[in-house]
């Protein structure tokens, strides 16, 4: 690792050699493994007036963009890399992580056919296509590869928290489990760990630990979509709506196209009876994939709140059609039938809803609501 003083030394060398390329180049990877990224920039651009085709400090400056929030800068620093024949498996693997960023992961996957052969020296390209697997729903496929790796690098504590994840939505909680336990020992998880933990404990209805380890989460990685899922999630368990909906906020932000965040987020504003919000984010979910049966039902309960009861039976029909089992269809259908004063049938069609829960003492109507909405937090992968 670098340190300053080492800079300090270098910057002085050049102001006596300006013209020193090696000198740039060395001061200028300096200064970005310290975080000096404008000093690290600087480098490169004066560098590059040197030698304007330098691969090197190309790609310095496409890791200076990309680490200052420049993806697009950096993505078309990357592609000109490789066009120049520069396809180097830290440069695919940087435009590889720029395509994901910006929520391309096919073709992120596409530049990291050989991430295992790469694993020695890049241990980060392996996990980058661990993680296009899963974003890819390819979820068997991200846990043979992960699972084949870590058998023969046990240490890999990173890896092991995406498996853990992986068995977490492919519902093997004991391998989950194990996962976790495997990347605890490690003394440094990662954010996937503890979002894993704090599932494992919302599962179990242990709404305290599971914010705990959501939070601890959030701490190591503010982006991470799936912990502030999991921390709303908890907090509605703990009917603290306001500070779900802001945990929702947060994880439709960085899940944009995740149907089940979404859904917990509408639940959350009608459990509030914010309805119009609902509405709005019903129609925002479908416009992403009109065929979740659960965004169908959240429409009839608010079609019905409005009195528009042709619509909301349109609605219910359409959420049973796409999955029988449809916790806010069949609640809706239970709406529609107090509604309609059928108050006997409706208790029989919701204690069928509760009889079905995931919830081995059902609890009360929320418990098995937030039930629900992990599963298809899970379910609901775009």
């Amino acid at each position: 690792m670098a340190t300053k003083e080492q800079l300090s030394r270098y910057l002085q060398f050049l102001e006596v050699d300006p013209g020193n390329l090696s000198l740039i180049i060395a001061s200028g990877n300096m200064a970005y493994e310290l975080g000096l990224f404008d000093q690290a920039l600087e480098l490169a651009e004066r560098g590059l007036t040197i030698a304007p085709a330098h691969a090197e400090l190309k790609a310095l400056r496409g890791l200076v963009n990309l680490s200052t929030h420049h993806v697009g800068l950096a993505q078309s620093e990357f592609e000109a890399l490789i066009s120049e024949g520069q396809g180097a498996p830290v440069i695919r693997y940087n435009l590889a992580y720029c395509r994901a960023l910006d929520g391309d992961f096919e073709a992120a996957l596409a530049l990291l056919d050989d991430a295992e052969a790469q694993y020695k020296d890049i241990p980060q390209m392996l996990h980058l296509k661990v993680a296009a697997l899963h974003h890819l729903a390819k979820v068997s496929e991200a846990i043979d590869l992960a699972q084949a790796v870590i058998s023969q690098h046990p240490d890999d504590a990173v890896l092991a928290g995406m498996l853990s994840s992986l068995h977490i939505d492919n519902e093997d909680y004991q391998a989950a489990a194990y996962y976790v336990a495997v990347a605890m020992k490690s003394g440094n998880p990662s954010a996937d760990t503890y979002a894993s933990q704090g599932s494992l404990y919302l599962i179990d209805q242990d709404d305290d630990q599971a914010l705990s380890c959501f939070e601890q989460a959030i701490q190591r990685k503010v982006n991470n979509g799936r912990a502030w899922l999991g921390k709303g999630l908890a907090e509605m368990l703990q009917n603290r709506l306001p500070e779900a909906q802001g945990s929702f906020d947060h994880a439709v932000k960085y899940m944009p196209n995740h149907l089940g965040t979404w859904q917990a987020l509408i639940w959350c504003c009608i459990a509030q009876g914010n309805w119009s919000l609902a509405e709005e984010y019903v129609q925002k979910s479908m416009a992403m994939d009109d065929t979740f049966s659960e965004s169908h039902g959240a429409l009839a309960i608010i079609q019905l709140n409005k009195g528009q009861v042709t619509e909301a039976k349109s609605s219910i029909r359409r959420a049973l059609k796409l999955d029988p089992h449809s916790f806010s269809g069949q609640y809706a259908q239970t709406k529609l039938l107090e509604y309609e004063g059928q108050a006997e049938q409706a208790d029989k069609v919701l204690q069928a809803v509760l009889d079905t829960s995931l919830m081995p003492d059902q609890g009360t109507l929320r418990d098995v609501l937030v039930n629900r909405l992990i599963k298809s937090s899970r379910k609901a992968e775009q």
